[in-house]
């Protein structure tokens, strides 16, 4: 069953260059990391109009370029909060970033606050309230949002997943 509804709703603004502009703002950053499988996501959000602003997946990049790109971008977004997923092997790069100086609060990842999570998203993008920039870059986030699931379980737990 499909779990993001109205997305075309949420279809506007644009990722931005950052420039000075980006100074008088605030950003909320979100991490999700990976190595080789998966992508690790950077996804910035301002927080006036909960715009997203800036994208970018890595893959097949190590931990070391990973750091220094977050720090990058958060440089380039001053005023903001980076939120890493912290279960597992971020535990130690959202300890390094933070000691590096990056504004940084952990993430831990359960089935519970997965699910608190995307139910917040749910209603967001269902009353419009986030903006996704509807451009190549973020062709995969658009159809990864329309491929999300949900699966009743046997307990009666809902558990969420994209292919």
């Amino acid at each position: 069953a499909s779990v993001f509804r109205n997305i075309q709703s949420c279809f506007r603004g644009s990722l931005i260059a950052p420039d000075d502009t980006c100074r008088n703002e605030y950003y909320t950053i979100g991490v999700d990391l990976a190595r080789t499988e998966d992508f690790t996501v950077i996804c910035v959000i301002r927080n006036s109009d909960a715009q997203v602003v800036y994208l970018n997946r890595i893959n097949h990049a190590d931990w070391s370029l990973q750091k220094k790109h977050i720090k990058a971008v958060t440089s380039l977004f001053p005023h903001s909060i980076v939120y890493i997923d912290s279960t597992g092997v971020g535990d130690p790069i959202e300890e390094d970033l933070r000691k590096a100086g990056v504004n940084t609060k952990d993430y831990k990842f359960t089935s519970a606050s997965k699910q608190e999570l995307v139910e917040q998203l749910i209603v967001a993008i269902e009353q419009g309230l986030v903006g996704i920039p509807k451009c190549e870059k973020t062709e995969w986030l658009i159809d990864e949002l329309r491929s999300f699931t949900y699966e009743v379980l046997p307990s009666g737990n809902i558990r969420y997943s994209a292919p």
